[in-house]
């Protein structure tokens, strides 16, 4: 989080609760880091879980960004908004970015999440900021 503006957290914030937090083996946590993208998201879902919502609004930057992807879709149920404000390094290509860091592609679980993406690609949601 030491990369987080915080006047863009405080603007954010002034309309609803904002939760951020270190995954597990990041910085004061404990345990150890996930050594996938479906690990981080799958922290991410519990995280949500234990704060107890059923859903949640989720801006995903950086790694972030790759795993609020990874968690809409393992775990469409939890999102009810997702802003992807970056996901992969800049100035390389999306080959690159995933096979230089052996991160698998990330790919939906099932035919109805697969179909759900695909809305979602002709029917961008529109968040106002």
């Amino acid at each position: 989080m030491d990369d987080w503006d915080p006047a863009f957290v405080k603007a954010i914030s002034a309309e609803r609760r904002v939760f951020s937090f270190d995954s597990t083996g990041i910085g004061r946590s404990e345990g150890r880091v996930p050594e996938t993208i479906a690990g981080m998201a799958a922290v991410t879902a519990e995280v949500i879980g234990r704060l107890g919502f059923r859903q949640a609004d989720v801006l995903g930057w950086s790694l972030g960004g790759g795993v609020a992807q990874q968690l809409a879709l393992d775990s469409p149920h939890l999102i009810r908004r997702l802003i992807i404000a970056g996901s992969s390094p800049g100035g390389i290509n999306d080959e690159t970015t995933f096979s230089s860091f052996s991160i698998p592609r990330p790919k939906p679980r099932s035919r109805a999440a697969r179909l759900r993406l695909q809305g979602l690609r002709h029917n961008p949601i529109r968040v106002p900021l």
